[in-house]
């Protein structure tokens, strides 16, 4: 798993290169660290200040407390509206795939919003890209049977089954 969504939840940098104190970075780290199945994280860095903050992180007390797992789910819950401009469950999902253990019918849910996001988020021509991984789904969205078990296992609780219904809709009109 990428420990920082391959770099979506990592503030822009500054003008001067230097990226401000990143909450989200930190507690993002904090958390996997706290994983007791989990030695190291290792995040892309390609800045020396990345590093220190980095060492920062791994030097501060385990395992993340409830508040902070809390601050965490809610800072990046808010990130796609302030950085993309959109809502809804699509930018909390962190792809962690616990969904896709329990789902019944096979449906690889953070593949299902990752084309619905190309398609609708990215410029206008490349939302073919997002056709394209929808298309490719071996198993659709439409087979979902509402059973909620992705539900309860999501650390966001992510209303799955709507959403992807949804999702599901709007990839039929095309």
């Amino acid at each position: 798993m990428k420990p920082l969504l391959g770099g979506q939840l990592v503030l822009p940098e500054t003008a001067a290169g230097k990226r401000k104190e990143d909450p989200i970075v930190r507690l993002s780290l904090k958390y996997i660290l706290s994983n007791p199945c989990v030695d190291v994280v290792i995040p892309g860095i390609m800045r020396l200040h990345e590093i220190e903050e980095d060492i920062r992180v791994a030097d501060e007390p385990l395992p993340i407390t409830e508040e902070e797992k809390r601050e965490l789910f809610n800072l990046i819950a808010s990130l796609g509206v302030k950085r993309f401009g959109y809502t809804g469950a699509m930018q909390s999902c962190l792809r962690c795939g616990y969904c896709v253990r329990v789902c019944p019918q096979g449906i690889p849910i953070p593949e299902v919003f990752r084309a619905y996001e190309i398609y609708t988020y990215y410029p206008k021509e490349l939302r073919h890209l997002g056709i394209n991984v929808y298309k490719s789904l071996e198993v659709k969205p439409d087979a979902c049977i509402e059973c909620r078990s992705c539900v309860e296992v999501c650390p966001m609780k992510i209303d799955i089954p709507s959403q992807i219904k949804k999702i599901a809709e709007v990839f039929s009109e095309l």
